[in-house]
């Protein structure tokens, strides 16, 4: 039979799909990943409003909202958190359940439980799509979060972060922080090269 005639039809289409099936099982998890990065780039210079009291993009302020952010928080890790639900709308009630308003809490609750889809990475090379959690060295139980959009394969330590409630543009004028680029340089437990008073404490790493 030539093909193009009912069986060998079917049969192409069946070969075809567990070829295909197998190349996404490959590719599948850097895809969300390069995913997680690439829905943080989409807010890139969102502004706050005054000191933690609101944002210059309506949009952006309801998505906010919605993953719990309210007046007068730090907003760092609720927008780690609003980029994975856009970025992993199937893994939003797991993503709930693991990521909170609070940096610590949400590096402990993933170290402590026993996720099916996020763990603590502490060997101190970063990948795109991590969730970067930094802790203040004067007060453990507070610091700082990223999300890494950018790694570099000549130095393991180096990676830049898109972040939630920081200020790295020195031309900035605006009247708060904002959603922007830090670029990194830093071991696990050690002083960050950018942030000197906190340290990296390790990342959370979808599975």
């Amino acid at each position: 039979m030539k093909i193009g005639e009912g069986k060998d039809i079917k049969k192409v289409i069946i070969i075809g799909s567990i070829v295909l099936a197998s190349l996404i099982g490959l590719s599948f998890i850097n895809y969300r990943k390069k995913k997680i990065a690439l829905v943080s780039k989409m807010f890139e210079g969102i502004e706050e409003v005054g000191n933690n009291q609101g944002f210059a993009d309506s949009t952006f302020e309801n998505m906010m909202r919605s993953v719990g952010w309210k007046d007068g928080e730090a907003w760092c890790s609720y927008f780690a958190k609003l980029v994975y639900i856009k970025a992993l709308p199937s893994l939003e009630q797991d993503i709930n359940k693991w990521f909170s308003g609070s940096s610590q809490l949400t590096y402990q609750n993933v170290a402590n439980g026993k996720s099916d889809y996020f763990e603590i990475v502490q060997d101190g090379k970063p990948k795109k799509g991590d969730v970067v959690i930094w802790q203040n060295i004067g007060d453990s139980s507070k610091g700082h979060v990223g999300v890494v959009v950018k790694t570099y394969l000549g130095n393991p330590n180096k990676f830049d972060a898109m972040e939630g409630n920081t200020n790295f543009q020195p031309d900035f004028s605006g009247q708060g922080q904002l959603v922007d680029v830090v670029p990194h340089e830093g071991k696990v437990n050690e002083a960050d090269s950018v942030y000197q008073s906190k340290i990296l404490r390790g990342f959370i790493r979808l599975k």
